[in-house]
């Protein structure tokens, strides 16, 4: 049974910024040298920032980043943090290895996922993170964990 998390990050196009911005790194390292698109980014980082408060809106780190061409990232050791308005953490998702899809902003992988949010976590394998429809499906495995008691829950 899936698991599905709608978290309320920030801003809604961060994770879409960082697709953009691993479309414009490939594309740069393409365009500037086409044997760059085979080597790795080592570890990899890119934080965005808010275009009109300057503020952090979140973090993508990997320990490789490595350009499969115009629609696709592959990022080892993912991990993705949200921060919000007061600028703590409003969601951070890892994994061992995520494919970024940067025409559709989706992000998914096989391996083993931790997402951690205020008040609760959640743990599985075959993930799929849905940055238009703030979505996260666990396909296998499942596991949710409150850290709030859920009065009233079963009424």
């Amino acid at each position: 049974m899936p698991a599905t998390a709608n978290p309320r990050p920030p801003r809604r196009p961060s994770f879409g910024l960082v697709a953009a911005a691993l479309l414009a790194l490939g594309a740069a390292a393409h365009a500037a040298a086409p044997s760059l698109t085979d080597a790795p980014v080592i570890n990899f980082r890119l934080a965005l920032f808010d275009d009109e408060t300057g503020r952090k809106t979140s973090d993508l780190r990997g320990g490789s980043a490595i350009y499969h061409g115009a629609e696709q990232v592959e990022i080892r050791d993912f991990t993705l943090t949200l921060l919000d308005r007061k600028n703590a953490l409003a969601l951070q998702v890892k994994s061992p290895k995520a494919l970024l899809q940067l025409k559709t902003r989706i992000a998914e992988g096989d391996d083993h996922i931790d997402v951690a949010g205020p008040g609760y976590t959640l743990a599985g394998k075959l993930w799929r993170c849905e940055e238009p429809a703030r979505k996260i499906t666990i396909r296998d495995g499942a596991q949710v964990v409150f850290q709030a008691p859920l009065i009233d829950l079963l009424k």
